[in-house]
């Protein structure tokens, strides 16, 4: 089987230093492959591909593939504390291929670095692809074996080397009656390990441990350990049974020196997975450390390892004194921790087997086992096994599994040759056109309609606004039919990207042909999610990366950002107006917050309170407006000339691309005071009236007001929202 290596874009000129790696590379292969049970690969070709990503993988006459988050932890074992000194680096850790990492592999200064990046990403893009190595004629199949069951138990990372023991279990599945999907996972819970391993070297392990030394692999739970160790991994399994549904495998620490202090390898099945953990003696603060340099403390960019949010890590004790309990800190533990969760959460679907499922519906049946009896008439526990890792593989919980089982009985298939023209499918069966897909798939498809409430609260963060390229039924089909990686690299990939590393995107489908996309796109985009028309909430409001540039879209998300943030500072006061500014009363008058692009690829946020209308224009009025503009240290005074006559209004802007909370919420109290100190004085000294609080709006922001425009242009008048005003 052969295995190339590509090179595209911005790499192709390390195709002679990648080279010279071809013998590490082909060895790190070989190696995971006999792990595997796999016989030889044959070694491994470096090549310039045709497409435009730095690096992808063929196997075989397969299509290339680069996986995107292969990728990111590659680039963050590799050069964590070299980024740090690039200026131009978005940061130390980028969760894709951004502009910025295609900028250093396309530069000739940093040839090392790319080049150790290129070859870890390699051998971990061969990894995930191992399943394609098998195929009906290939030399690394077993005799006798099904290549569709082999290739099912590789993609999981299990070995198949015991060749006897596998087709002995097989014979059995098949005595029984069950079918090869059935086989598999009867196979499956056979060969699976029943524990996660983390490996460490022996002296970062200590650190890990609280100065315990190991000489043995010693389960995270065992009375050797402090309690704090046992406390902390007593949390990390609550919060996985709390976030996913499933039970964390019993977690074991390895001491071993084949891996450098500073990285973790957690092992799920036959393969590890590479993290990069904190430098012993640092912390991590969810705080940027520029701002911390700003206050005298030394500090270090690092990435939170599930989100991706860049923090600090500090390592001085001094000045993790300093933050005091300001900031919530995570030690090396924890930050082993969260790896440990996030890879948990990206291979949840490698966890789960019979025994899991037969878990589950044993504690169910204990409180309703009339469900459990009707879900198991209908259909079998290979069924619901595959149900439960199909929505934990694409991120949907299972946490709630009695609703998940309840969902199970309600399924049902309406064939499109019994409707007659013009039905109407007014219920929640699924429609299908004759034979086709298993009926499993279409109850993964069928139960995540009835989930439309977590799966949207997911895609937009609990904010209600999902991030969405939206495809068209032609695009549907050319991803699906094969023929459509000019499509996913040429125009999906950079608009999915224009929104930054740490927003959450969306494959927007139609409901038949969700399935297929997500299966087309997985390689590539694995932390991508693709959801269907039916399976967000009717309330959800979707920003399509279709159209607009990246100023846009960041636009609409501050946007949004800001609605949320004074929806909790104000609470159900806040509403849109006319002008699409978001407004609320507050203390004696009106504020009113409007988001907008400025110069420079920035946004920003100003809030304004109007003070005072209908005041006659006098040349005393104007001059006392333009020599008290600038007279407030937070704020500035404006007049708006209308028929009726002058309008006063008090603004004080802040940019918008790193909004702080806090400097939102200071911002519209200073226009606050400052509107009530402007509008007594222009009342006393230049008549007019003083503007007061106009009647309730007419619509909240659950429900904004139908026709109402997106938002003013810039150079609109901020009060031309306002109607009638009185005293």
């Amino acid at each position: 089987m052969k295995i190339q290596v590509l090179l595209g874009g911005p790499a192709q000129h390390l195709l002679g230093t990648l080279q010279a790696a071809q013998a590490e590379i082909s060895k790190a292969v070989e190696v995971f492959f006999n792990r595997l049970g796999i016989q030889g690969s044959g070694g491994v070709e470096i090549a310039i591909g045709q497409s435009t990503e730095p690096i992808s993988v063929r196997i075989g006459e397969g299509p290339p593939h680069s996986p995107s988050v292969t990728s990111a932890i590659a680039w963050s074992i590799v050069a964590p504390r070299e980024l740090v000194a690039l200026p131009w680096m978005d940061s130390p850790v980028a969760p894709r291929i951004t502009e910025n990492m295609r900028d250093l592999l396309a530069s000739t200064e940093h040839v090392p670095l790319a080049t150790d990046f290129l070859k870890t990403a390699a051998i971990e893009a061969i990894k995930d692809g191992v399943a394609s190595v098998i195929d009906d004629d290939s030399r690394a199949q077993p005799r006798a074996l099904p290549s569709s069951l082999l290739r099912s138990l590789v993609a999981f990372n299990v070995a198949i080397r015991n060749t006897d023991q596998i087709l002995e279990n097989l014979q059995l599945s098949i005595d029984a009656g069950r079918s090869l999907d059935d086989a598999f996972e009867a196979a499956y819970r056979f060969l699976r390990t029943k524990s996660i391993e983390m490996h460490a070297h022996p002296d970062y392990l200590s650190v890990l441990l609280g100065g315990e030394k190991l000489s043995q692999p010693t389960y995270a739970t065992d009375t050797l350990l402090g309690e704090m160790v046992r406390t902390k991994h007593s949390a990390l399994a609550t919060a996985i049974r709390s976030d996913f549904g499933i039970d964390l495998p019993p977690v074991m620490w390895v001491p071993s020196t084949d891996i450098r202090p500073g990285l973790l390898g957690i092992q799920i099945n036959e393969r590890s997975f590479t993290r990069l953990g904190l430098e012993p003696g640092e912390v991590f603060v969810l705080e940027k450390a520029e701002r911390l340099d700003v206050r005298g403390l030394q500090a270090r960019p690092w990435a939170h390892p599930i989100t991706g949010q860049i923090g600090a890590a500090i390592a001085s004790t001094a000045d993790r004194d300093r933050l005091g309990t300001k900031f919530l800190l995570w030690d090396e533990l924890d930050a082993a921790y969260l790896c440990l969760y996030d890879e948990v959460r990206r291979n949840a679907n490698r966890l789960v087997a019979i025994d899991v499922v037969e878990a589950l519906l044993s504690r169910l049946r204990w409180t309703h086992p009339y469900l459990v009896d009707t879900v198991l008439s209908r259909f079998s526990m290979g069924d619901l096994t595959r149900l439960v890792r199909s929505l934990l593989r694409e991120g949907v919980s299972v946490a709630d599994f009695r609703g998940v089982m309840e969902r199970t009985t309600e399924f049902e298939l309406l064939n499109v040759e019994d409707l007659q023209p013009g039905d109407v499918v007014v219920d929640d069966r699924l429609v299908t056109s004759g034979p086709g897909r298993p009926d499993v798939e279409l109850l993964v498809e069928f139960v995540r309609r009835g989930l439309s409430d977590q799966i949207t609260d997911r895609q937009s963060d609990g904010a209600g606004l999902v991030v969405a390229y939206r495809l068209d039924g032609e695009t549907e089909t050319s991803l699906t039919s094969g023929d459509g990686a000019s499509f996913l690299y040429g125009t999906l990939l950079p608009r999915l990207r224009i929104v930054g590393d740490r927003v959450r995107t969306t494959v927007l489908t139609s409901d038949e042909a969700r399935a297929r996309v997500r299966s087309a796109i997985a390689a590539e985009l694995p932390e991508v999610a693709v959801v269907s028309e039916s399976e967000l909430k009717s309330t959800a409001r979707v920003v399509l990366l279709n159209e607009g540039g990246p100023m846009e879209v960041q636009e609409e998300l501050l946007r949004n950002r800001v609605q949320s943030l004074l929806a909790d500072f104000v609470g159900t006061s806040l509403y849109v107006d006319t002008d699409g500014d978001l407004a609320f009363d507050f203390q004696s008058g009106r504020v009113f917050v409007r988001v907008r692009i400025a110069p420079g690829d920035r946004t920003v946020v100003t809030a304004f309170s109007i003070t005072n209308r209908d005041v006659p224009p006098t040349e005393e009025l104007f001059h006392w407006v333009a020599t008290h503009t600038d007279s407030y240290l937070f704020g500035h005074i404006a007049a708006e000339e209308l028929p009726s006559g002058i309008t006063i209004l008090v603004r004080h802007t802040i940019l918008g691309n790193y909004l702080d909370p806090q400097e939102l919420f200071d911002a519209v109290l200073a226009v606050t005071q400052l509107a009530e100190e402007v509008s007594a004085e222009i009342k006393t000294r230049f008549g007019g009236h003083v503007f007061l609080t106009e009647a309730a709006p007419q619509e909240s922001l659950a429900t904004p007001a139908p026709g109402a425009p997106d938002r003013a242009s810039p150079s609109a008048s901020p009060v031309s929202s306002v109607s009638s005003p009185s005293d």
